[in-house]
């Protein structure tokens, strides 16, 4: 029986696949990130839907490499400020960023609520390095159970450990650290294949209804495009704005069958 990622897509099963791109630095797009994943979990929260929203930071070959970008991450948590949040409140071209802070506006949340709050949910203890092997098994079980309530977990630090075998509902972003391309003659190389590989199993919908009857476990808002809460139907692959990667990226997502420019 053939049941492939187009058909689960089109049978809306899949959230939808959004691109943010953007020419700021690597802690700037992580800030935004950030800032989205708290848009999400007020805006569920505000709706009774029960929802903690998690954050995947891709590194590119090297576990040392992934290791500096937790520890660059923790820094960034520690060093947070109402200054920088603010930055990226004025200077993001990105229209749903801009809608997340005249959410947090309307309900009475200023910038350093939203500081003390980022700071608060990314702790060191609610990171999770899925390269460690040493503490394999106990990480295993973090991974696979990141939906239930008593997880704490709220940001994936990983190279390739996900590429098999890895479902996750509440993923909702994914910060690509690094900006390089591996591609021959326009095809999208190996990294990039892997990368859409990787988005497809985040893909996967949170299930969630507002009302009696209404199906869990399909998208709802697929016509609906003012529904503020499209945004918990959309996954977001936040990249370094550079339009030949993603074209390359694009064909490959377009070829796994989960996504429709």
């Amino acid at each position: 029986f053939k049941y492939d990622l187009a058909e689960f897509r089109n049978d809306k099963f899949s959230k939808e696949i959004n691109l943010i791109r953007s020419f700021y630095n690597e802690e700037d797009r992580i800030v935004q990130a950030l800032v989205l994943n708290m848009y999400r979990q007020e805006l569920a929260s505000s709706n009774n839907i029960n929802l903690k929203p998690v954050i995947l930071f891709k590194s590119k070959k090297t576990i040392k490499e992934s290791e500096q970008n937790k520890e660059n991450f923790h820094k960034l948590i520690e060093e947070l400020s109402v200054g920088i949040v603010e930055k990226i409140s004025k200077t993001s071209t990105i229209t749903i960023v801009q809608k997340a802070f005249k959410f947090f506006e309307s309900k009475n949340i200023s910038i350093s609520e939203i500081v003390k709050r980022i700071k608060g949910n990314f702790k060191i203890e609610n990171c999770l390095s899925a390269n460690n092997d040493l503490e394999a098994e106990k990480n295993q079980i973090l991974l696979n159970t990141l939906e239930d309530d008593n997880n704490p977990i709220r940001a994936v630090f990983a190279v390739q450990k996900l590429n098999e075998g890895w479902d996750v509902l509440n993923l909702f972003d994914i910060v690509r650290l690094y900006e390089d391309r591996d591609s021959k003659d326009g095809k999208p190389g190996k990294t990039t294949l892997s990368e859409a590989q990787l988005i497809g199993r985040g893909a996967r919908y949170y299930p969630f209804a507002l009302e009696e009857g209404q199906d869990k476990f399909t998208r709802k808002f697929d016509d609906d495009f003012s529904n503020d809460l499209k945004v918990l139907e959309e996954l977001y692959y936040h990249t370094k704005e550079d339009s030949r990667y993603i074209s390359e990226l694009k064909k490959a997502l377009i070829n796994s069958g989960i996504f429709d420019d």
